[in-house]
């Protein structure tokens, strides 16, 4: 069911007002938000409705006001949810003949209703979210339709949205700490259940029904990884032999923010390798957290953990690709904790420590979800277990 919080919308008309306070600052006149995660950022709305991705959400954010253009099943909710937003709703799609298909095309009319909303406003430098990692949820020709329909130009207001996300307000790290705690506490749930002999899909099953159990809307992200392969699809029918470590890494999604953390077990008892391997691990992600703090560089975060890395073929210790990044309306956001990333950390980020590594017993990964304070940080996360869990 749709849902918005009474603290979820008040946090929301804030949000916005500051969005709309820089589209001024930047001088757009208007922006079209058509991306899951930008348009629950201002409404704090989270639906169904987004699977349906023939049927897009909308809003468009002015000034001095802001209208979004939905589907009609999700307009009364959401005036309800959001009495200060104007909601222009649409029902019949247009009717598009391509190469012999027939379209019924809901992009099409919402773009039409975003025209009339626009209309005579003035506008000539419109947003939209043109850049990566935001994916507008409009196709890109809808979007030229509606550039062409109000005769003005087209300017990526991707990176305005993420400067402003990137700090997140009170009641953003308090879902994010809940959804965190959540997956902690699926990870438990997964632990009681689990035994060494399991194939991976039987073990992916145990992930899903934990999912249902604890206070979450859905499963983000999940894989079960069983021996000491690196490769990360769908879980299939290896099953996990005693011996091995089995890497489970999921992330769950409550009023539209995430969690992603990940856990290793070994099937009976552990070996020196594994137990020395995830210690060195361990080391790591402890480094990591403790260098969070405000005016650190993405670059002393990875400092601080590539020394408990292992080599990898007589790489540069440097010479590494992301071992962590930025979360919340998102699974993965602006900053990367990467070497080329030069992002100080201020008050109110959040961010995953995540490093990674193939020692002598094989792949290995660890996460922590932290957010970053005025003095230092906290966890947003359990903490990663210090000791390698055994089941079996």
């Amino acid at each position: 069911m749709p849902r918005c919080p009474a603290d979820s919308a008040r946090d929301a008309r804030a949000r916005l007002a500051r969005v709309q306070e820089r589209l001024v600052e930047e001088r757009f006149d208007a922006a079209v938000l058509a991306s899951e995660a930008n348009f629950t950022y201002v409404t704090g709305y989270t639906t169904p409705s987004w699977a349906m991705t023939a049927r897009p959400l909308t809003v468009v954010v002015e000034p001095d006001r802001c209208t979004a253009v939905v589907g009609s099943l999700d307009a009364e909710p959401l005036a309800a949810a959001c009495p200060w937003l104007e909601i222009v709703p649409y029902t019949d799609p247009s009717i598009r003949r391509l190469d012999g298909l027939c379209l019924a095309d809901f992009a099409a009319s919402a773009v039409e209703l975003i025209a009339g909303v626009l209309d005579g406003r003035g506008v000539r430098r419109l947003g939209i979210e043109a850049s990566a990692p935001s994916a507008s949820g409009l196709p890109h020709a809808s979007l030229l339709a509606l550039a062409a329909a109000l005769g003005v130009e087209l300017h990526d207001v991707a990176p305005v949205l993420w400067r402003l996300r990137q700090i997140k307000t009170p009641y953003e790290l308090d879902r994010l700490a809940h959804v965190g705690q959540q997956l902690g506490r699926l990870y438990e749930l997964f632990a009681e259940r689990a035994r060494p002999g399991m194939s991976e899909r039987e073990l992916h099953g145990l992930v899903r029904s934990a999912a249902g159990e604890v206070d979450v809307d859905r499963i983000g992200y999940s894989i079960a990884i069983a021996g000491d392969s690196i490769g990360e699809g769908f879980p299939g029918e290896r099953r996990w032999e005693r011996g091995e470590l089995l890497l489970l890494d999921t992330s769950l999604v409550a009023d539209g923010y995430a969690s992603d953390f990940c856990r290793h077990y070994a099937a009976g008892d552990a070996d020196d390798a594994q137990v020395e391997g995830y210690a060195r691990l361990v080391r790591a992600v402890q480094a990591g957290r403790t260098a969070c703090r405000p005016g650190a560089t993405m670059g002393d975060l990875v400092a601080a953990m590539v020394e408990h890395l292992p080599a990898q073929d007589g790489a540069s210790p440097l010479d590494i690709g992301r071992i962590g990044h930025g979360i919340g309306l998102d699974l993965t956001e602006p900053p990367s904790v990467a070497p080329a990333d030069d992002t100080t950390l201020q008050p109110g980020m959040a961010l995953t420590v995540e490093p990674s590594g193939t020692y002598p017993c094989g792949h290995l990964e660890a996460e922590e979800m932290v957010a970053i304070t005025d003095d230092g940080h906290r966890l947003l996360s359990p903490p990663y277990p210090a000791e390698l869990p055994v089941l079996g």
